[in-house]
Order: C-alpha cells, then structure tokens, then sequence
C-alpha cells in the first residue's frame, strides 16, 4: 500500500545578478504539478484495471485529475514505444 506523501512548496530563490526570482527543479517532480512522479505513475496504472471514478474516489482526487494523469502517461507510453521501434 502507498502512503501519500504531502510536499512542502518548491523552495524559492533570488537570482543576485537580476533579483528575479525561481523556483528549485526537482526531477521526481514535473513543472506545474502539485504531486511526485511516481504518485502520477501509480494512479495510471491503478487506472489500467479500475475505472477512473474508484481511482478517484479512493486517492481523494476529482475525475478530472485522474483523466489527466491518465491522458498524460498514456501519451508518454505512446511516444516511447514508438520511439523504440
């Protein structure tokens, strides 16, 4: 069983040369998104035997997000397996 995991905001920096301001990359993390790789990797696979509703319902996420998650890996699954033919 997975534990969620809550993570704190991205750390912010100021750039001394420009004064503007960044925020920290991390690579298990993907730009834009409030949860881990592998968060977003476990919820479409759970979406591989369940329907998205239950996956939903039980990660306490909307529809909306899941179909998301889904789309988003689905798309990645695609482009790597043709990448390799």
């Amino acid at each position: 069983m997975l534990a969620a995991l809550r993570l704190r905001r991205p750390r912010r920096f100021v750039c001394t040369t420009c004064q503007r301001t960044f925020t920290e990359r991390v690579a298990w993390r993907e730009l834009g998104f409030a949860y881990t790789l592998r968060y977003a990797q476990h919820i479409y696979e759970r979406t591989q035997h369940e329907e998205i509703a239950q996956v939903a319902l039980t990660e306490g996420l909307s529809q909306d997000t899941v179909r998301s998650i889904f789309e988003r890996w689905a798309k990645k699954r695609s482009t790597n397996a043709a990448t390799r033919l």
